[in-house]
């Protein structure tokens, strides 16, 4: 019995099963599975990913209608103000020095 033991062999019931392979194939069908369903759904994203349909459904993604907000009059009108306000410190800080 000790011989057995320290030799390796260990009952075929007790011996716990590992998968060390590959899961890509099993992944793929997973996908595959939830998107025919998505489409099956007829849900508003049926024609995209399963991902992005999820980050869509979660509020992670967000898509417009194709409206868009220009940033340089928003950056123009701030870099404005940022001057101006530069401009008055720099003459109080003058007008300062020179009295």
């Amino acid at each position: 019995l000790v011989n057995s033991m320290a030799d390796g062999d260990v009952s075929a019931s007790k011996k716990a099963r590992v998968f060390f392979g590959n899961t890509e194939d099993q992944d793929k069908q997973r996908i595959n599975d939830i998107s025919l369903s998505k489409q099956q759904e007829g849900g508003p994203h049926s024609e995209i990913s399963p991902a992005i349909a999820a980050g869509i459904k979660a509020g992670n993604i967000n898509i417009s209608d194709g409206a868009t907000f220009d940033l340089s009059l928003a950056s123009e009108a701030r870099q404005q103000e940022l001057l101006a306000e530069f401009e008055r410190r720099k003459k109080v800080t003058l007008q300062s020095v020179l009295a």
